[in-house]
């Protein structure tokens, strides 16, 4: 089987080719902000230029990586809707290790980081990759409660006992370093 056949018979290839391309765009907006505010002399220019337009496209731009950070991230099944998430790609691949008969997207992304390099055998490949998942998921849990936990009471809606102070508990603190650490998990 060529590459391009295996890609067309797999049934993750498109799921994948469009988690990617919002993977990138989430990528880009974190290259933007990063530019504007990581970068000690553009902090300079932009606190002499115009800090309060800045301070609100810097908010902006945070709020906007929390939201497409939590769509790329959220449950598999969000109330009525079925999402394109990595939490259901894992999940899928997880069924496709358990049925031996389904094909699983590993053997060409192996093909394609390591040209040239032999595919181990499919037992060795699949427990491998499970283990990559696995270790994937845990890493990535404690940012993603965060994430979420400021999507959802702040961001995308507006949490009545958050609003208000009313709620003891804060929201979960989040870092740029735990934005990145959870970019760099994604690609």
């Amino acid at each position: 089987m060529t590459l391009e056949e295996a890609r067309k018979a797999d049934p993750f290839y498109r799921e994948f080719e469009v988690f990617e391309s919002h993977f990138l765009n989430l990528r880009t907006t974190w290259t933007v902000f990063h530019a504007f505010h990581q970068v000690p002399e553009n902090v300079v220019i932009i606190n002499q230029a115009a800090p309060a337009t800045f301070n609100e496209i810097g908010r902006s731009l945070v709020e906007h990586l929390l939201v497409q950070l939590g769509r790329l991230t959220d449950r598999p099944i969000e109330g009525k809707l079925d999402c394109l998430s990595v939490r259901k790609i894992v999940d899928e691949v997880d069924r496709c290790l358990a049925d031996q008969s389904r094909f699983i997207p590993e053997p060409y992304l192996f093909t394609e980081r390591n040209p040239g390099t032999a595919i181990p055998p499919r037992a060795e490949r699949d427990r491998e990759f499970r283990t990559k998942l696995e270790k994937f998921r845990d890493e990535l849990k404690p940012i993603l409660e965060g994430v979420h936990a400021h999507r959802n009471k702040r961001i995308a809606h507006l949490d009545f006992d958050h609003a208000l102070g009313a709620n003891e508990e804060p929201l979960p603190k989040l870092t740029f370093g735990d934005i990145e650490q959870a970019l760099l998990l994604l690609s």
